[in-house]
């Protein structure tokens, strides 16, 4: 008989892509992390930095724009990165601050829920 691995779990995709960030929050005991689009805007955040600030940063920084006045205390932080694309083709980015790695079970779990 196989185990649940996740203990949590929910039908609504916002709470869903909420707990999975949490989840990765604690696993990497990162500062936030969050998935937004490709333009900056928030869809899901987690983590005690503000999630809006996060993915706006995390969208300038893949477009190669690096203003510290705009980033402030974050421009120093480590950010994990990685663009997911659901399969209707929209592309996301999920971002981790301040952890020195990003899950792969993340991404496929953004991907799992939003398809």
């Amino acid at each position: 008989m196989q185990t649940c691995r996740r203990v949590r779990r929910s039908s609504v995709p916002q709470i869903a892509l909420e707990m999975l960030l949490e989840a990765e929050l604690e696993r990497h005991d990162a500062l936030a992390v969050t998935v937004g689009s490709m333009d900056g805007l928030l869809v899901a955040g987690a983590g005690r930095l503000n999630h809006e600030h996060v993915a706006a940063i995390a969208s300038m920084r893949l477009s190669g724009y690096m203003d510290n006045s705009w980033t402030g205390p974050l421009a120093r932080a480590a950010f994990r990165m990685s663009v997911v694309k659901l399969p209707d083709g929209m592309e996301l980015v999920v971002t981790s601050v301040g952890a020195r790695t990003l899950s792969p079970e993340v991404e496929a779990g953004v991907r799992r829920i939003l398809s």
